[in-house]
């Protein structure tokens, strides 16, 4: 809707969003006042392949940070404080599990994510990573941000 070249032809889907719960590293965010699906996020604890490599540098080096992934949320809850809140869980779920960093990335024309990560969240951008791996026929250059816990 926005005019990203980012989560085209029907990603992430519903079947995407049941593994990543099935798995343990999916969060659906519920509003408590009426029960509606207010966000989603993927808070994974495994390294991500396509952060090998960055044009740029990591923060931190090896293997000991969590990725958040497909974080959304729901039209009506749009500045809100639910992406802070939701960021704040996968911080506090990294630091608990020993992780020294969160990391994330997004596409650079994705203006309001880019701001969220730098601006509100605290991350510093490291640079651009190719995630043609997970989003392949697309523009798969994405703006990397970390951030220590």
């Amino acid at each position: 809707e926005s005019g990203v070249d980012q989560w085209q032809e029907g990603y992430p889907n519903r079947e995407a969003l049941a593994a990543d719960i099935e798995a343990g590293r999916g969060w659906l965010f519920e509003c408590v006042d009426n029960g509606e699906i207010a966000g989603y996020e993927c808070v994974a604890m495994t390294p991500e392949v396509c952060y090998r490599e960055i044009d740029g540098a990591w923060l931190t080096e090896g293997d000991n940070y969590a990725v958040v992934h497909r974080a959304m949320t729901a039209d009506k809850y749009r500045g809100t404080r639910l992406a802070r809140d939701m960021f704040s869980l996968a911080f506090d779920l990294a630091a608990g599990l020993g992780k020294a960093s969160v990391r994330v990335d997004t596409h650079r024309d994705n203006r309001a994510m880019n701001r969220l990560a730098s601006e509100k969240l605290g991350f510093t951008y490291c640079g651009e990573v190719d995630v043609s791996l997970m989003d392949p026929g697309h523009d798969s250059r994405r703006n990397a941000y970390e951030k220590l816990v």
